[in-house]
């Protein structure tokens, strides 16, 4: 008598493929990694468009030494007041007739030739 089936192991094709253990958990830890991925920019704080450490957009880098910033901000201020000199481009402090490095008029007190 033949028994309809020789083989004592099930088909491959009659059966799909059942996940070990360990690929559940590989599975299960790279759909967590997608999910952070895609999922985190809708986390951010109230105030998005800054970054971590709290700088707006356009602002430096936290690497960069306070004196040269002191000074960027104190030519924006003179460029403001117009009390940058033309001849040696000494920012001058708002107010200031003549510069202070050269002496020469400021071009907001210059009368036209």
């Amino acid at each position: 008598m033949t028994h309809p089936h020789p083989h004592p192991l099930p088909s491959v094709a009659r059966y799909p493929y059942i996940l070990r253990p360990m690929e559940v958990i590989i599975l299960g830890l790279l759909a967590i990694v997608v999910a952070v991925l895609v999922l985190s920019p809708l986390f951010r704080p109230s105030w998005a468009g800054y970054d971590w450490e709290g700088r707006g957009p356009g602002e430096p880098a936290s690497g960069i030494d306070p004196g040269i910033r002191q000074e960027v901000d104190r030519y924006r201020a003179a460029l403001r007041a117009g009390t940058l000199c033309d001849r040696c481009g000494q920012a001058n402090a708002e107010g200031s007739r003549f510069c202070g490095e050269c002496g020469r008029p400021l071009a907001s007190v210059r009368q036209p030739a």
